[in-house]
């Protein structure tokens, strides 16, 4: 039958007479999924977040999307969903989609590689990875008439968490340039501005960071950066070529993120 809405008719014949009855029935088209998100055979590092997005036409009624690869299985409901935990390898992505009458699938592969190797130092018996670029001119807080309460010198990840609650995201500054970190050729987005002693650990030890898949990128560290640790309401740590000191919170100096294992 021809697609579209059909008006059935039966007609019933005995020996007196003729009777029929209708009924309306629609005919469509088949259902139709497509993948619009990721692109066939695109690469990814592992970790990186994936966006899957589905659509379908030729529908009837309302329709349902539900995702899977063949290595990991399940990845999720929903029509646009995201993924940061597929496994390194080759994906057979499967889009189903279901109507009210029908559930099509439609499939992609995209590539799931490993991570690049961050630059690190050890760093109390553990890998502390360091971004390979700076941000310059960056102030460390935009208010410095509040106590955040990040003293904490070997803990840049807390400090950073601090400061951010405190200073909130209405404007850019250090602790917040590495809060908002997500690195689009290392897809981690987990940075932190470093604690005084983690910067002065990268500082001084600038020549024995272990480069990685970063040595054509890296840039070593010169002049002053900032540190996450607090000296007082108005002034925090910073390290450099003339080793620690403490500077007023509105100066502008570099950034150098950090993140753990």
């Amino acid at each position: 039958m021809s697609t579209g809405t059909h008006l059935i008719t039966l007609s019933v014949t005995d020996d007196l007479e003729t009777v029929s009855t209708t009924k309306t029935i629609i005919v469509k088209s088949s259902l139709i999924p497509s993948i619009s998100s990721p692109s066939t055979d695109s690469t990814f590092s592992e970790n990186n977040n994936i966006n899957f997005i589905g659509s379908a036409t030729n529908t009837f009624g309302s329709y349902t999307c539900t995702w899977s690869s063949s290595i990991d299985g399940s990845l999720g409901s929903g029509c646009n969903i995201n993924s940061s935990s597929l496994s390194t390898g080759t994906h057979l992505i499967t889009l189903s989609v279901t109507d009210d009458l029908e559930t099509v699938t439609n499939t992609k592969n995209i590539i799931v590689s490993p991570p690049p190797e961050l630059p690190y130092i050890m760093y109390n018996s553990a890998k502390l990875y360091i971004h390979p670029t700076n941000s310059a001119n960056v102030v460390w807080g935009p208010n410095t008439t509040v106590t955040t309460g990040a003293t904490s010198t070997t803990n840049g990840a807390s400090n950073t968490n601090i400061i951010v609650a405190a200073y909130g995201t209405s404007t850019s500054y250090a602790a917040r340039i590495c809060y908002d970190l997500v690195d689009s050729y290392v897809g981690y987005d987990d940075w932190y501005l470093p604690a005084i002693d983690q910067l002065s650990a990268i500082y001084t030890g600038n020549d024995n960071i272990l480069k990685g898949d970063f040595a054509g990128s890296w840039v070593d560290l010169t002049n002053y950066y900032w540190a996450s640790t607090e000296y007082t309401t108005t002034h925090a740590y910073a390290f450099g070529r003339y080793g620690q000191s403490n500077a007023y919170k509105y100066y502008s100096d570099n950034v150098r993120c950090v993140r753990d294992p």
